[in-house]
C-alpha cells in the first residue's frame, strides 16, 4: 500500500527555506525536524541538490537513511541517536545512527544564449 508524500519545510545550511516531499510516515517524527510546509509558494529543493541525512543501521545491519530538515533537529545535533523507518512489510524498524552526511549542492548552469 502506497504511503504517500507530504510537503515539508527544509532549511538548508545557509538558512534558506525550501519545500521537500517527505514520506508521510516520517513528517511527524520530531527528531527529524520536519514541519508541514506552511508557505505554499515555497520553491522545491533543487533536484540536483542532496538534502542532509543521517545513516543508520537496522536490526539486520543494513544501511538506512533519514533526511533531516534542519541543522537544529535532534538527529543532526546528536541529541537523538536513532530513528524509525518502516520496512517493506510496513513494520517499524529502529536504526542506530552511524554517520552524518551533509548537504551536497550541484551548481546549475544557466542557458544564457
Amino acid at each position: 500500500m502506497a504511503r504517500g508524500f507530504t510537503w515539508g519545510d527544509y532549511f538548508d545550511d545557509d538558512g534558506n527555506e525550501w519545500a521537500l516531499a517527505v514520506d508521510s510516515d516520517y513528517i511527524d517524527h520530531p527528531e527529524r525536524g520536519w514541519t508541514l510546509a506552511g508557505d505554499t509558494g515555497l520553491v522545491p529543493l533543487p533536484r540536483s541538490w542532496r538534502a542532509r541525512r543521517v545513516v543508520g543501521l537496522d536490526s539486520t545491519g543494513r544501511e538506512q537513511f533519514a533526511v533531516v530538515a534542519s541543522l537544529t533537529a535532534d538527529l543532526w545535533t546528536g541529541t537523538a541517536t536513532s530513528f524509525v523507518i518502516r520496512d517493506s512489510e510496513g513494520q517499524p524498524q529502529t536504526c542506530t545512527v552511524v554517520e552524518y552526511r551533509g548537504e551536497k549542492r550541484v551548481p546549475v548552469a544557466l542557458d544564457t544564449a
